[in-house]
C-alpha cells in the first residue's frame, strides 16, 4: 500500500465514527476495521452460568478483550489461518487503532442458505465443508456463525477473528464448538427436513479426528433438552429458534439396536 492509500484512509476515519469502512486504494478495496471497545466480563460470565447448566462446556464463552489486545489476537489468528491455508482475509497494513484487510467479494451465507431449496441446501453444506477444511489444516474459527462466512469466487471464506478460543479449551473442544455455532447459526433458516441435514452433517464429521466427533456428539444429547422450546421465531428471537433446531439434528448416531 502507498502513502496515498493511507492517507486515503485516514481521511475516511477522520470523517466517519463507523468501526469498519470499505475504502477503494491502488491494491484494489479494503476493509479498515478499527479496535473494537474495551468489552465487559458480564455477559461472559451470563454465558458460562447456561453452559454449565446445560453441561456442556463447549459453549462457554471465549475472552473478547476489544482495544489493543483484541485487535493483535485478530491480526495473529488470520495470519496463523491463511498459513495454513484457510481463506481469511489478507491483513496488509496494522496500525495503532486500526487494521487493514483485503476486501472479500462475494455473497453472504445467510442469504444464500435464505434462498432455500436445492441451492440453498448446498450452500450450506458447503459451509460444512469449509468449517471441516480449516480444521484439517489444524485451525478453528472460534466465531463459526453464518453472518461470518462469505461466499467468493474462489470458494467460502470466513472473517471474525477477535478472539482465541484455545486460551480457554483444547484445540478439540475449539473445533467441536465450531459445529455447534455453525448449525445453531443455520438450522433454523434450512428449509430443509433435520434428517437431511442430519446425513449431510454425519457424513461430513466422519473426517474430524474421534475427539472432536465425540465431543460433538455429547453436547447435541445434552442439548436435546431444548427441544421443548417454542416454535417459531416470533417472538422469541432467533437464539431460541436457532437452539430448538440445533437440539433436533441429534443424536447423529442412533444408540445401538435402535431403528
Amino acid at each position: 500500500m502507498t502513502d496515498a492509500d493511507l492517507d486515503r484512509i485516514a481521511a475516511r476515519l477522520a470523517a466517519s465514527d463507523a468501526r469498519v469502512a470499505v475504502v477503494d486504494t491502488s491494491v484494489g478495496k479494503v476493509v479498515v476495521k478499527r479496535q473494537r471497545p474495551q468489552r465487559s466480563v458480564w455477559r461472559g460470565r451470563a454465558v458460562n452460568t447456561l453452559a454449565r447448566s446445560l453441561g456442556v462446556p463447549l459453549l462457554q464463552a471465549v475472552p473478547q478483550y476489544g482495544g489493543a489486545r483484541g485487535q493483535a489476537t485478530e491480526v495473529e489468528r488470520l495470519r496463523g489461518l491463511r498459513g495454513a491455508g484457510v481463506r481469511v482475509p489478507e491483513v496488509l497494513h496494522v496500525e495503532r487503532g486500526f487494521i487493514v484487510m483485503r476486501h472479500l467479494a462475494g455473497t453472504s451465507l445467510v442469504q444464500l442458505i435464505e434462498r432455500g431449496g436445492d441451492e440453498g441446501f448446498e450452500m450450506w453444506r458447503r459451509g460444512l465443508a469449509a468449517i471441516a477444511d480449516s480444521h484439517a489444516r489444524g485451525g478453528y474459527l472460534s466465531h463459526a456463525f453464518a453472518r461470518n462466512f462469505i461466499a467468493t469466487d474462489s470458494g467460502m471464506a470466513m472473517i471474525d477473528f477477535e478472539d482465541d478460543a484455545l486460551e480457554v479449551m483444547s484445540l478439540a473442544e475449539a473445533q467441536s464448538r465450531d459445529w455447534l455455532a455453525y448449525l445453531h447459526s443455520t438450522l433454523w433458516i434450512l428449509e430443509r427436513p433435520f434428517e437431511e441435514a442430519r446425513v449431510a452433517l454425519r457424513q461430513r464429521m466422519a473426517g474430524e479426528t474421534a475427539a472432536v466427533r465425540d465431543l460433538v456428539e455429547r453436547a447435541g444429547r445434552r442439548l436435546a433438552v431444548l427441544r421443548r422450546l417454542p416454535t417459531g421465531r416470533k417472538p422469541w428471537g432467533r437464539e431460541v429458534a436457532g437452539a430448538r433446531a440445533l437440539a433436533h439434528v441429534f443424536p447423529l448416531h442412533p444408540p445401538a439396536g435402535a431403528t
